[in-house]
């Protein structure tokens, strides 16, 4: 929780989800751990937002829509999305003990 509480100190956090569980249970949950989330864009969120942009439906994921500067998730193949995109993204194995300076140094390489 540490590394989005600093995340959240110094840029907008978001959370993007193929769950269809709603916004405020999910800011709340966040919120209970010490994090403040700024959007959450949930199935039902993307789903909509697609319709209206059509060349974004086949996308699992739609960072770009959203105007997200940076994706972090851990399946390949949003990352091959984000790629298909244009958008900046970083995919972590969940075995990875690295994971969070990897992305500390991801942002500190967008700015």
């Amino acid at each position: 929780m540490e590394l989005l509480q600093e995340i959240a100190r110094n840029h907008d956090l978001w959370i993007y989800t193929t769950s269809y569980r709603g916004p405020l249970y999910i800011k709340s949950w966040f919120r209970s751990l010490g994090v403040r989330l700024n959007y959450v864009i949930n199935q039902s969120i993307h789903d909509n937002a697609v319709k209206q942009n059509v060349s974004y439906t086949r996308y699992s994921k739609a960072p770009r829509l959203f105007g997200i500067d940076l994706l972090v998730d851990d399946l390949p193949g949003v990352g091959i999305e984000c790629e298909d995109q244009g958008c900046d993204f970083i995919i972590i194995h969940p075995a990875d003990e690295n994971w969070v300076e990897k992305i500390q140094l991801k942002i500190i390489l967008l700015r």
